[in-house]
This record gives C-alpha cells, sequence and structure tokens, in this order.
C-alpha cells in the first residue's frame, strides 16, 4: 500500500503533467487552422522580427535553417535578402502548408519535422531558434543536436520571451557558446524578448 508521501507526490505529478507530444501537436495544429498566430505579423512583434531579420542580413548567410518556423512569418521579413537557401521546418503540418502557399520558391522551402529528432541533409550557415525552446522538454539537448549542423563561422540566433522558465534555459544553450550580442526588446512597456547570437567556442 503507497504511503502518504507516496500519494501526496503522485498527486503532484498528475497535476504537473506536461501535455503528450500528440497534445501538443494537436493544439498547434487547431491554432494554426484557426489563425490563432496570424499576429506574429502584426506591429507589436516587428521589433524582435527585426532584430533577427537584422543578424541575417548583418551576417550575409547564403543558407538559413529557421526552427519552428510557423507559417512562415520570419522567411516574409528577409525575403529581400540575398541567400541562396532558406529551410523552415515546423512539426505542425498545417503551419508548413500555409508557409508554402505563402512563401515558397526557388530559394525558400519548408519541411515538416520535429526538432527533437530531425537530422538535416546539409550544413546552414545560420540557424534560428526563434520562440520555441520552452516547448522543449531538454532545450539543451536540442541545441547539442544542430550545433553539427553549423557551418564553419556559422552563428545561432535565438529569440525568448523573458519569463522565469527562460532565465533557468539560456544557461544549458549558452554551454559551450560565445554570446557575441544580445538585444532585450519591449513592448509598450511590458512584454520582452531577449534575442542573442550564439557561436560555438573553440576548443583550447
Amino acid at each position: 500500500m503507497p504511503s502518504f508521501f507516496q500519494i501526496i507526490y503522485a498527486l503532484r505529478a498528475s497535476v504537473r503533467r506536461r501535455p503528450s507530444d500528440h497534445e501538443v501537436l494537436e493544439k498547434f495544429e487547431r491554432q494554426f487552422r484557426s489563425g490563432h498566430w496570424t499576429f506574429l505579423g502584426d506591429v507589436a512583434e516587428l521589433g524582435r522580427f527585426s532584430i533577427i531579420a537584422g543578424y541575417c542580413d548583418y551576417f550575409h548567410p547564403r543558407t538559413i535553417l529557421d526552427v519552428a518556423c510557423g507559417q512562415g512569418v520570419l522567411a516574409a521579413r528577409i525575403k529581400g535578402l540575398p541567400y541562396e537557401q532558406y529551410l523552415g521546418i515546423d512539426f505542425s503540418a498545417e503551419a508548413i502548408k500555409q508557409a508554402n502557399e505563402a512563401h515558397a520558391n526557388e530559394r525558400t522551402a519548408f519541411a515538416i519535422a520535429d526538432a527533437k529528432t530531425y537530422v538535416p541533409t546539409s550544413r546552414f550557415d545560420l540557424i534560428v531558434f526563434n520562440e520555441c525552446f520552452y516547448y522543449f522538454t531538454d532545450p539543451r539537448a536540442v541545441m547539442r543536436n544542430f550545433v553539427p549542423w553549423l557551418a564553419p563561422g556559422g552563428h545561432i540566433v535565438v529569440s525568448m520571451f523573458r519569463r522565469l522558465r527562460t532565465r533557468a534555459i539560456w544557461p544549458g544553450l549558452e554551454a559551450g557558446m560565445d554570446v557575441e550580442d544580445s538585444v532585450t526588446v519591449t513592448k509598450r512597456g511590458q512584454a520582452s524578448w531577449t534575442v542573442k547570437v550564439l557561436t560555438p567556442r573553440a576548443c583550447d
């Protein structure tokens, strides 16, 4: 028979249960179908997207990987840049459908893929993680999986909403990395995002 403390622990664990990957995916599919995420194209989101697009411009990457690209908001922001190949991935089929319909062309492509298991077929000069790390159970593991697919001299751009959970995530992401730049964007004096440029630290 379980002890009192075992029962309390089990009750707490059930309350804190994380949704399954299937539940999360279904939620996102519904949200993309309903137009919930269209607000990402609003002026209130322009600040952080402009910072990310600015890095895409400054570093002149030939190839860009946009992880958890959604319906392609960043692709729309950087379409005037002279990159050779942009690939956006997202685990939502509905998001990728919308992105392909609106933004796909000879140098801009989108694919359904789970960032936790995705294996690229080539390296990228710039990898963007835009507002996605707090959806992963192990953000550091996801980052480690993508670092080998960064081309020599490449950069990783990470944007995250500033809240308690992200304070705990940043140290893991920055382990073994140099922070080349960091910018905080505040919307209407309230919500804030931090955008950082990370590069793998050279081995001594």
